[in-house]
């Protein structure tokens, strides 16, 4: 708990520094209004995700709290925009729902965690930050990578094509989560075999072999009916994104692949490695 609560208060302070770094950089761009509010109002959800303690509960290898956050969290989600958001004009109402269900995540973890505030210093929590720099460095890369071609194409073409990107990028995202459960299954048993390298391999090909099943189907299947399921999904006017969607879909692929060797990379402390790799 005591170490909870010092990294705790690090995000909180960071978080701080990341909503006012939004902020500023959507009033600052030459977009409508609209779209600047939407944006400073989705840097709500970041003070909720740096109380989310569900990274301690992966530690300790308690994965049903960090699943019952999850479900919870996007139940909050789902019902707050089935509830307020009916129209174009109650776009806004989106992120602030978002927000709300991030925070009720991190509201059932730390109710699960017995934890004096008082006990955790800000300091430990920079100690325990530099120590973890090749993770950080590792989680900004990701963020980045994932990240940047929707700010790309936001600065340099309209929002009509970014709508229609951004629509294939949401299917996409489905698929990265579930690329992402699969491999954090098997993050325990790797760190138990790092000391016994055959055993080590039994379990990396066992992980390898299950991101190629779960994920081989479903790239395959989206390619395939692409431009029905985007029609299905948003309406006609997006099946054109059909060739966007496909290209998406076939590098989601590696994102089961990828994560499968990241979870590798950790659990030998080979971050440093992973890192020149991003």
């Amino acid at each position: 708990p005591r170490i909870v609560a010092s990294v705790t208060k690090v995000r909180l302070g960071f978080s701080v520094v990341a909503i006012t770094a939004v902020s500023l950089l959507a009033f600052a761009l030459p977009w409508s209004p609209t779209i600047k509010a939407l944006i400073a109002l989705s840097g709500l959800a970041i003070v909720p995700q740096a109380l989310n303690a569900a990274w301690g509960y992966k530690a300790l290898e308690r994965t049903f709290p960090v699943g019952l956050a999850l479900a919870a969290a996007q139940l909050v989600y789902l019902l707050a925009v089935l509830a307020f958001v009916h129209r174009s004009d109650d776009l806004l109402r989106v992120p602030v729902a978002q927000a709300a269900g991030e925070l009720c995540a991190a509201a059932v973890l730390l109710s699960l965690v017995s934890m004096d505030w008082r006990h955790g210093s800000f300091r430990r929590g920079v100690v325990i930050l530099r120590g973890a720099g090749t993770v950080v460095v590792n989680r900004l890369l990701r963020a980045v990578i994932v990240t940047a071609d929707m700010v790309l194409l936001g600065l340099l073409t309209t929002s009509a094509q970014v709508g229609l990107y951004s629509a294939a990028y949401r299917v996409c995202f489905l698929l990265s989560a579930i690329a992402a459960s699969a491999h954090i299954v098997f993050q325990p048993a790797l760190i138990r075999a790092r000391a016994t390298p055959a055993h080590a391999s039994s379990v990396l090909t066992g992980a390898l072999w299950m991101a190629c099943a779960v994920g081989l189907p479903l790239v395959a299947g989206g390619i395939i009916v692409a431009p029905d399921l985007l029609a299905l999904l948003f309406g006609e006017p997006f099946r054109v994104a059909h060739l966007a969607f496909r290209i998406l879909l076939a590098s989601s692929l590696l994102l089961f692949l990828h994560g499968t060797m990241s979870a590798a990379y950790l659990a030998t402390h080979r971050l440093r490695m992973q890192t020149i790799v991003l």
